[in-house]
């Protein structure tokens, strides 16, 4: 998947379920954030080590895709759930 595929991959999981532990080093550009959380906002998506903000459009396709598997593998999928057919793996 390319960069804005990811964003939205992981804006479509943050909607079903949004506050979610990552415990991930992510970069951008020239810069790091020791993330704990990716989480969605009515402003768009962001990470946070519950200190900083970071957008995750500033992030590099690399952590995109690292938080996309870390939250899609993480997933809950059961029955009872609410889960958008395009994210949802079973």
């Amino acid at each position: 998947m390319n960069k804005a595929e990811l964003i939205e991959e992981i804006k479509k999981v943050c909607k079903v379920r949004n506050d979610i532990k990552i415990k991930m080093v992510v970069t951008g550009e020239d810069w790091s954030l020791d993330a704990k959380y990716v989480f969605l906002s009515e402003s768009g998506a962001y990470v946070t080590d519950t200190l900083y903000l970071v957008n995750i459009d500033e992030l590099d396709a690399e952590s995109l895709n690292r938080i996309y598997q870390k939250i899609f593998l993480d997933f809950p999928h059961n029955e009872n759930e609410l889960v958008d057919p395009q994210v949802a793996i079973c």
